[in-house]
């Protein structure tokens, strides 16, 4: 039982690991994301990177466990909250202020533009994850007297596909980041697999290896090929988290990860204290970094900021710029966020922006991305 025990940590954290670096991945080819939609190289290695949204909803219903279940509903929300919402504010609130004094600096500070920067902030960027998060943790505890109940596993499901088939519909804004009620499917789905770990790591444990990466390359193609689909259809959002084939492409690369029973992390990296603070500060960070390259970029073309921030892609033409471009951009991104990451983890003062406050230290709990605290001992 200890080795199992043992074994269960290590699978959490190589998720956590992996799934940040997928995410932080995605997002830092932002500054020429949508002209690379056109070049399939970019579009290759962009699908390969699309498994870490649902992985980690997954993982935070594996987290959550059957305590979401067994305490009452209203103190378990209230310590979610908790533990999720202040850093979360903090780091939105922070993106906001440093928007405005962009828009003060470059003159177009307007009640108008405020309000489009809070929409943004929370919809378009990664600040969408934890009010997401608790939404759907908010309506799982509403449901959760039928939690064993299969339709209610089926209508979670129906509600994942019906934003599926809206990416090609277009009922609603098809971004994932929008879908309210889209990822509340895989919140339900890691706490099954919590309550059935036991079967469930030895039953993929004895998968072999082959039958797993066959799995995740057939299912990272089919996604490849949707993608190509969705673009054919001139449907907005080309590389959308919830095509279907991208979630089974998801689930793949979940039980692949499982599979692995050694740390995938550097020895250097507490995963379990810096995930949170990586997740929260590399969008700030990200955006820092795109604002200097395009006043660089913008003097080195002699097309000035403006220009150059407008239509990036026009000036950095060659494909083999743009993948080294982003290849730096992530380096620069993930290194700043994690350093900055763990100098405020060490803070008395300013660990709790980065959930590594002092009661988490104590105890040994960390956060994962908008979701609960755990302990070494198990899971909370």
């Amino acid at each position: 039982m200890q080795d199992l025990q043992r074994t269960d940590y290590v699978f959490v954290n190589n998720i956590r690991f992996v799934a940040m670096i997928s995410i932080i991945a995605v997002h830092a080819h932002f500054l020429t994301y949508h002209e690379d939609l056109s070049f399939l190289p970019s579009l290759v290695l962009l699908q390969a990177f699309k498994f870490g949204t649902i992985c980690f909803f997954m993982i935070s219903g594996f987290l959550l466990g059957g305590q979401l279940l067994s305490r009452p509903p209203g103190e378990y929300l209230r310590r979610r909250v908790n533990s999720t919402f202040a850093p979360w504010l903090f780091w939105a609130t922070l993106f906001i202020v440093l928007l405005t004094f962009k828009d003060a600096a470059l003159g177009r500070l307007t009640l108008a533009e405020i309000g489009k920067n809070l929409i943004d902030t929370l919809f378009f960027t990664n600040f969408w994850f934890v009010p997401n998060f608790l939404l759907a943790l908010t309506m799982l505890l509403l449901l959760r007297r039928w939690f064993e109940r299969p339709w209610l596993g089926a209508a979670l499901l129906g509600l994942t596909l019906f934003y599926s088939a809206n990416i090609y519909l277009r009922w609603l804004p098809t971004e994932h980041t929008t879908a309210l009620l889209g990822f509340v499917f895989y919140l339900w789905l890691g706490v099954q697999a919590s309550r059935h770990a036991g079967p469930l790591i030895a039953a993929v444990r004895r998968l072999p290896w082959p039958l797993l990466i066959v799995t995740v390359g057939a299912t990272w193609a089919l996604a490849l090929f949707e993608g190509l689909q969705v673009r054919a259809h001139s449907a907005p959002d080309v590389l959308n988290t919830l095509r279907l084939s991208n979630q089974l492409f998801s689930l793949a690369v979940f039980a692949a990860l499982l599979k692995f029973d050694c740390p995938l992390w550097p020895r250097w990296m507490d995963v379990r204290r810096h995930t949170f603070g990586l997740f929260l500060s590399h969008w700030l960070v990200l955006t820092v970094c795109i604002d200097l390259l395009t006043v660089v970029g913008g003097q080195l073309t002699g097309v000035g900021r403006a220009e150059f921030a407008a239509n990036p892609g026009s000036y950095i033409q060659h494909p083999a710029t743009r993948l080294a471009l982003w290849a730096a951009m992530f380096v620069v991104v993930y290194g700043v966020s994690f350093v900055l990451t763990r100098f405020l983890a060490r803070s008395a003062l300013w660990s709790w922006t980065v959930g590594a406050g002092a009661t988490s230290r104590a105890s040994g709990e960390q956060r994962l991305p908008g979701t609960h605290t755990q302990t070494s001992g198990g899971h909370d």
